[in-house]
């Protein structure tokens, strides 16, 4: 790898043996031309043949191709981190082992990205439960530039992040290519060791972002996976989330953010803290856990007047009302409230 490419693609894998195939095999075969892109497969303390499965693409582009080994599992946070020590790509972009994309994913990306002089370029992502739907993304949508010239704001993409879609329908990390200098300029890394380490990234690179284009088209394939973390049921490290909302806020008040822009901080912990995880415990959960009242207390002690708080009433929805009126009874509700609750909430859905 002596020429510097265009893209580092990190793909990471923790027992993903039976879907690397599928995976590297569309970037491989990426118009942009696999001379342009360098392929860093990291195994994260895998104990299938996942080593084995990243070697054997190695072994076919020994000079595109890299792996990364290692024996103590860091989750998925830790392995992209480690990724990212090792690219020397222009810019970087991030592929779940089980995913796929369309093969002109990374030219159009990039493209863009020379054009507009972009800090990240974004594409639109399906779910999907095979690969049926490869070079098949569907008609193409209106791609929209930002240029934080355009805004008044000090950090226009973090205090717009709901207006300008960088969550839900616009994916998560793997769904764009990012300038790597920006990444390491300003220690935009992922939590190890802890689930939802996507929420903590995306809030530091909403920050320091100047430039970004929306591709609107789907050019990734997100895998539905039944046993994966965030597809999982009654599994307890969905409330991970909760932990990464506090490194969060700890994060911006060490970057200068917290104080200044407390309103925003307020409406963005609001949301993810409470109201989406609130969402999760209805839906992924037979049995809802017991965490509601330490969800309360802790958020009456850090925000106790979120009420006022004008950017969170721009965006509530009636059913988020039902919810911010939970934190505000007198008697804190009981599993077996939330559980009645939960099925009109279901229903609703």
């Amino acid at each position: 790898m002596m020429n510097k490419k265009k893209i580092s693609i990190i793909v990471c894998a923790y027992n993903g043996e039976e879907y690397i195939d599928r995976c590297v095999k569309t970037i491989v075969n990426q118009t942009l031309g696999i001379e342009q892109l360098e392929i860093i497969l990291v195994n994260d303390a895998s104990t299938d043949g996942t080593l084995e499965k990243f070697k054997y693409w190695e072994g076919k582009y020994p000079g595109d191709i890299v792996v990364i080994t290692y024996e103590e599992n860091k989750r998925l946070g830790g392995a992209r981190n480690t990724g990212l020590q090792y690219a020397s790509g222009e810019y970087v972009g991030y592929v779940d082992c089980d995913d796929w994309i369309e093969l002109t994913m990374y030219e159009k990306m990039y493209q863009k990205a020379v054009e507009y002089d972009c800090d990240v370029v974004r594409c639109k992502y399906s779910r999907d439960v095979d690969e049926g739907q490869w070079n098949s993304a569907g008609k193409k949508g209106k791609d929209k530039f930002y240029d934080s010239s355009q805004f008044t704001e000090k950090y226009p993409f973090w205090e717009r992040t709901l207006e300008v879609g960088e969550n839900g329908y616009y994916g998560s990390c793997w769904s764009g290519i990012y300038r790597r200098e920006l990444l390491l300029k300003h220690n935009i890394h992922f939590p190890e060791n802890l689930y939802y380490e996507d929420n903590f990234w995306g809030e530091l690179l909403n920050l320091y972002i100047k430039r970004m284009y929306i591709i609107d088209e789907v050019l990734y394939h997100y895998y539905v996976n039944d046993e994966s973390i965030s597809m999982a049921r009654n599994s307890i490290k969905h409330l991970e989330r909760l932990e990464i909302e506090l490194l969060i806020l700890e994060e911006l008040e060490k970057r200068g953010v917290y104080q200044e822009y407390r309103e925003i901080v307020e409406r963005n912990f609001i949301v993810r803290f409470y109201l989406n995880t609130m969402n999760i415990l209805f839906t992924r959960f037979d049995n809802i856990p017991d965490v509601f009242p330490i969800m309360r207390e802790t958020v009456l002690e850090k925000f106790p007047n979120y009420r006022k708080n004008k950017y969170l009433n721009e965006i509530i929805n009636p059913m988020g009302n039902v919810l911010l009126k939970l934190l505000e009874t007198k008697q804190v509700p009981s599993v077996k409230d939330l559980e009645a609750i939960k099925d009109k909430y279901v229903e609703v859905l």
